[in-house]
């Protein structure tokens, strides 16, 4: 939320901030793939560890990004590191699930609580930026990601209770099993992904500009952070009622 205003303050244009505020995205999306490629239960602690580690590092150095280069540099490295993160956890999620739990359901509380972070993001964020500035925040978003690294440490290793979660035996075993560029390219696959691109650019699109037209409309950035908060708040709550519908 806070770094559109951020690039804004360094006086670059509106299309220049659309193009850097793509960066981090394109990496988080290059990065999908490797991780998901890479994620294996033994290995999810290893590579959630390093990865918020160095979440929290990226996250720090955006208070030393006074240059396009450096903005640059520390954007695609942040955006990469947190690809990897949201990509390993959300199977680390699934195989947590207990056996005979409703998917829909513990995905519909997954996605809410993701949506209350961005709620509380948004709130402290925009606070925390009008009151200390926005190297104090981004020191605030590295101290962020070590406590998740500490409250992670703490869950360990999920225990295989869902009947239908993959192991690796199963895959090796099943010399017939498609391979991810087939099932990549299979139609209801590209349909769902097809969506979920339309639907993010929905997304992106206001959580980009807003914050700076508000600012040039004379709004705090506390101000923006009870909207994109207040935003956020209300999919955090509808998420996890949508589940039993979803089901």
């Amino acid at each position: 939320m806070t770094i559109p205003p951020f690039l804004d303050s360094q006086g670059h244009s509106t299309a220049l901030i659309g193009i850097l505020s793509s960066i981090s995205p394109l990496l988080t999306l290059a990065s999908r793939l490797p991780a998901g490629l890479l994620y294996r239960s033994r290995r999810a602690q290893t590579l959630m560890v390093f990865g918020l580690i160095a979440v929290a590092l990226t996250s720090v150095l955006y208070a030393f990004a006074h240059t396009l280069a450096t903005f640059i540099i520390v954007s695609a490295f942040n955006g990469f590191v947190g690809g990897v993160v949201t990509t390993c956890y959300l199977p680390f999620f699934i195989e947590s699930i207990q056996a005979g739990q409703s998917r829909a359901k513990a995905m519909a509380w997954y996605t809410g609580s993701v949506a209350l972070g961005f709620a509380f993001g948004g709130f402290f964020a925009g606070y925390v930026a009008d009151r200390w500035g926005f190297p104090y925040l981004f020191e605030w978003a590295g101290i962020a990601a070590i406590v998740a690294m500490v409250l992670f440490l703490l869950l360990g290793n999920p225990k295989r209770s869902s009947p239908d979660a993959p192991t690796p035996n199963k895959e090796i075993a099943n010399p017939n099993r498609p391979s991810w560029k087939s099932r990549l390219l299979h139609v209801d696959v590209a349909m769902v992904l097809l969506v979920a691109i339309f639907l993010n650019i929905l997304y992106k699109i206001p959580s980009t500009f807003i914050p700076i037209y508000a600012v040039a409309a004379g709004l705090t950035l506390t101000d923006v952070g009870l909207i994109m908060g207040a935003y956020a708040l209300v999919n955090a709550v509808v998420r996890p009622l949508s589940g039993p519908w979803v089901e």
